[in-house]
């Protein structure tokens, strides 16, 4: 499931001890604008942060956040393009925190999926980059058994959604499934499976894998 966004500890960086006040006090005040759900002045207050001090994780992560916050009230292409690269350039920045990339590629899945259901049109596009950024998230190295288990729930709930909704308005009205529908069940059953059976390899315990 989604991480909760967490302020992630950062050294203070050495771009001058002025730059590096400003920089935190612009984001206080840009985490004040976002309790407050004025998400675009958020974001400004957040993008000032970073022009002042660039490598200021909490500021890149709650700039994401607020684009995220946007996007989620307007499900349009362009935002979740924007959110989707200030995620990746999260990623980009601190590869040397987990955390911060793990909180990333949580919030790029959920995007995409969010895409898949706005955007009919490009569906299969963007279920096919979230079901790469689960993977990634799944394959970190600092990846937790949890995070695993989520994750490989969540594809296999996917799959086997795609599978249903391929016949599910034919099975409603009663009506015999066309042998092209039929033929592209098996193979996302298949990876339904697959992933499930991960999800219980890694939590044993894990009741709805």
């Amino acid at each position: 499931g989604l991480l909760v966004l967490a302020l992630i500890p950062t050294p203070t960086p050495g771009c001058g001890v002025v730059n590096s006040l400003r920089a935190k006090n612009s984001l206080n005040d840009g985490v004040r604008e976002f309790t407050k759900g004025k998400y675009q002045l958020a974001e400004e207050k957040f993008a000032r942060s970073l022009e002042l001090n660039p490598d200021l994780t909490n500021a890149q992560l709650f700039y994401a956040r607020s684009l995220n916050a946007q996007f989620d009230q307007s499900l349009t292409d362009d935002l979740g393009k924007r959110t989707i690269d200030a995620y990746d350039d999260i990623i980009k920045r601190n590869q040397d925190k987990p955390d911060a990339i793990d909180q990333a590629l949580a919030f790029k899945a959920n995007i995409y999926n969010q895409l898949t259901r706005a955007n009919a049109d490009r569906a299969g596009e963007y279920r096919t980059k979230q079901r790469e950024t689960l993977e990634k998230r799944a394959t970190l190295a600092s990846a937790s058994a949890k995070t695993k288990a989520d994750v490989y729930y969540t594809l296999g709930v996917g799959y086997w959604q795609e599978s249903y909704d391929l016949n599910a308005s034919y099975v409603s009205h009663n009506k015999p499934i066309p042998q092209n529908v039929l033929d592209k069940m098996p193979s996302r059953n298949e990876q339904a499976h697959k992933y499930l059976d991960l999800a219980i390899s890694v939590d044993a315990n894990y009741a709805n894998a």
